[in-house]
């Protein structure tokens, strides 16, 4: 399997720096920091741009997270995990320069069909296992997998993105029982702050499976309380039009015993992509981008007048306060 090749207008470029990058619209904002959309004077190519707040990210103490989602983009170099391609840092700000993905989220899907087929949904469960294998095989545990974390290029296959939660150096004996991820795709462990490890993920994936087939997480109540109760010891309420396939592997995915679930054994992602669900699939034409992906529509972006001296002048200087082993030029 090789990976796509990087593209020709982003030669190496070891002068580049944030300067390079300019903004064109705000994308979206979080707790401590923004996304933009941002293009390379240089050759016009866009970009999404994370720019996080220092002084927020220390108040919170949260440059464990930070520094976890540069790593791991930063040696990460698969078709469906998104790419990083600078990290740069200010004395205010780092930033995270990414492809720049125009079709949104599955959560942006699904507000638009409310749910997809079998056949259309296993073609983007299977793009998420591979990203997951991948993971898995480097020690990492994605820990946060839904929809809003799953984006879509413009060619219409996925890409995860977000690793703040992610655990490093995580062999398979690793187990944590820190609460991680939302409460609407928990898994019974994470609730009960039990211990839990790589399968967790693999829980993670069920929940999107029965997601884009239903149209709502597993056990979902608006009432909190009673989605808890509901995940821990509610019976799982599966629609009488999914195939046995489908119902057979989402069981297996959802079991509450972390030990029992699909992907728990020592073959890990094999056991899932062997499944009858995927029967007749080819796994190198998915990893290929090979797939007929549909969804294309992309998000709606309005240009916007950034004063650029300003915004210049407000995110630093270069030349001080840095933190070690941030900045990544992708060769």
């Amino acid at each position: 399997m090789q990976f796509e090749e990087r593209p020709k207008s982003l030669t190496h470029n070891k002068s580049a720096s944030i300067y390079n990058f300019l903004p064109v619209a705000l994308l979206g904002e979080g707790s401590y920091g923004q996304v933009y959309l941002v293009e390379d004077i240089n050759t016009g190519r866009k970009f999404a741009m994370k720019k996080l707040d220092k002084s927020q990210i220390e108040e919170q103490n949260m440059m464990r997270y930070t520094q976890t989602e540069r790593n791991i983009l930063a040696m990460s170099d698969h078709p469906f995990i998104v790419k990083l391609y600078y990290a740069f840092q200010t004395s205010k700000y780092f930033f995270l320069i990414q492809e720049f993905c125009p079709c949104g989220d599955l959560s942006k899907m699904l507000q638009k069909k409310k749910r997809i087929g079998e056949d259309e949904a296993k073609l983007y469960i299977a793009e998420v296992i591979l990203a997951l294998e991948f993971l898995h095989s480097q020690g990492i545990i994605y820990r946060d997998l839904k929809p809003d974390n799953i984006i879509i290029a413009e060619d219409g296959h996925l890409k995860l993105t977000d690793f703040g939660l992610s655990k490093e150096n995580a062999d398979s004996d690793f187990t944590s029982n820190s609460f991680v991820g939302t409460y609407a795709y928990a898994a019974p462990e994470v609730l009960k702050q039990k211990a839990h490890g790589k399968s967790l993920d693999w829980y993670l994936l069920g929940a999107l499976l029965y997601e884009l087939l239903v149209g709502l997480p597993p056990y979902y109540d608006k009432d909190q309380d009673v989605m808890n109760d509901n995940i821990i010891n509610g019976a799982l309420k599966l629609p009488r039009g999914l195939s046995e396939q489908a119902r057979d592997i989402i069981l297996k995915l959802l079991s509450r015993n972390p030990l029992n679930r699909l992907g728990a054994g020592p073959t890990g992602a094999k056991e899932i992509k062997t499944h009858p669900f995927f029967q007749g699939l080819n796994w190198d034409d998915i990893y290929n981008k090979k797939a007929n992906l549909t969804f294309r529509i992309k998000k709606r972006v309005h240009r916007q007048e950034i004063p650029i001296e300003s915004y210049i002048a407000a995110i630093g200087n270069c030349d001080e306060n840095h933190c070690r082993n941030w900045s990544f030029i992708r060769e």
